[in-house]
């Protein structure tokens, strides 16, 4: 419901779920759920990780739409969730990519360094730090830039399609462009919080700004805009993830509790349609990274991603200077609404985002006059 909401036609689902996506049977459960109540169309990504290599082949065989996996370790706590999702050494990673290589299907990277996020957390634990910036001070820049350049490296040895998860960092976007002209397979996404929101708003809300990667500088977001603007990303995608507030609010005292992730299926595409009436994006750059790239990186292209005889159309309206503010909706566990709003995972409809609560055109807030990227 809440993609429906958003002008999203067509949801691909990440494998991070209790339990996570990592054998056939496991996605086999995911389809029956989406078959009985999905509102828009849905695709399944499986997991790719150092302890589920001989999974990979069946799980292309059943139709995932590619892999993904994480250069961290499961968050404490969540251990299954994140089964068959974690590579936290190059060795594993290189097996990992060769299996999915063998598939032919992308490999979907969240690069984040585990030896470089863990040793500063700890540093950062002994300091006593618990506050929201201490999260963004874990989990530097360099952290990711590390990341992408082994399994870009890995990558290119390998010959698997790789894709870049949720980048937040120009450096890493130009790593990968520099890679793909030299013949490797590699795209790249960002996502609305890293354009919309800085490490201001992680001061300022603590937990319930709180992602993976975090939010970065003004120049960073900056960064980043040009880079959208010079077309080197490839697609915007939402990383939608919500939470209970039960998940984020209690841990205003001490970040490292509370869970990371924001909503966006329902904000995306409103929040970048306002950058287009703003004259920060063009449509058409739009709807290369919202519809046809992802479409041609995950193999829905015809199918999905143009308008042309043949293939079915989806679509959505917009009514350009429409005006509205997406409400607060602090819900309590009584009053959680679920949805199976995309292929079998259930998921609570979206309650809070750094930018609800702010008027704006196209349905979403407007930046602020004079901050760089659009932020917030």
């Amino acid at each position: 419901m809440a993609a429906a909401a958003g002008g999203v036609t067509t949801v691909l689902e990440m494998p991070i779920s209790q339990p996570s996506v990592h054998t056939v049977e496991i996605l086999e459960q995911r389809k029956l759920l989406a078959a009985a109540g999905a509102t828009v169309d849905y695709g399944f990504y499986g997991a790719a990780g150092e302890d589920n290599l001989a999974e990979i082949p069946g799980l292309a065989a059943a139709g995932v739409v590619g892999f993904k996996t994480f250069l961290h370790g499961p968050p404490p706590g969540r251990e299954s969730e994140f089964k068959g999702l974690c590579c936290t050494n190059e060795g594993a990673l290189l097996e990992v990519l060769r299996a999915v290589a063998g598939t032919g299907l992308p490999a979907a990277i969240h690069a984040e360094s585990d030896a470089i996020c863990s040793r500063l957390q700890e540093r950062l634990k002994a300091q006593g730090r618990r506050d929201g910036m201490a999260h963004a001070a874990s989990r530097p820049e360099v952290a990711e830039i590390a990341a992408a350049a082994s399994a870009l490296a890995l990558a290119e040895a390998t010959g698997v399609s790789l894709h870049l998860c949720h980048t937040s960092v120009p450096r890493v976007v130009e790593m990968a462009v520099a890679a793909r002209e030299r013949g490797a397979n590699v795209t790249v996404e960002t996502c609305p919080q890293y354009l919309f929101a800085t490490v201001d708003d992680l001061a300022r809300l603590g937990p319930l700004a709180k992602c993976n990667p975090p939010l970065r500088s003004h120049s960073t977001v900056r960064g980043l805009w040009d880079c959208v603007r010079e077309k080197l990303c490839d697609i915007i995608a939402s990383d939608h993830s919500p939470y209970h507030p039960d998940d984020k609010l209690p841990y205003a005292g001490d970040i490292w509790k509370a869970a990371a992730g924001l909503p966006g299926l329902e904000t995306t595409l409103p929040l970048l349609l306002t950058a287009v009436s703003q004259g920060q994006l063009d449509m058409t750059d739009l709807a290369r990274m919202l519809s046809l790239r992802p479409a041609q990186v995950f193999g829905l292209y015809p199918k999905k991603g143009v308008i042309e005889p043949g293939p079915m159309p989806t679509w959505c309206w917009w009514i350009p200077g429409a005006n509205r503010s997406l409400p607060r909706r602090p819900c309590t566990p009584g009053r959680a609404r679920w949805r199976s709003c995309t292929r079998g995972g259930l998921r609570r409809e979206p309650w809070w985002a750094p930018w609800c609560g702010v008027p704006g055109s196209s349905g979403t807030a407007k930046p602020r006059p004079g901050r760089g990227g659009g932020s917030w």
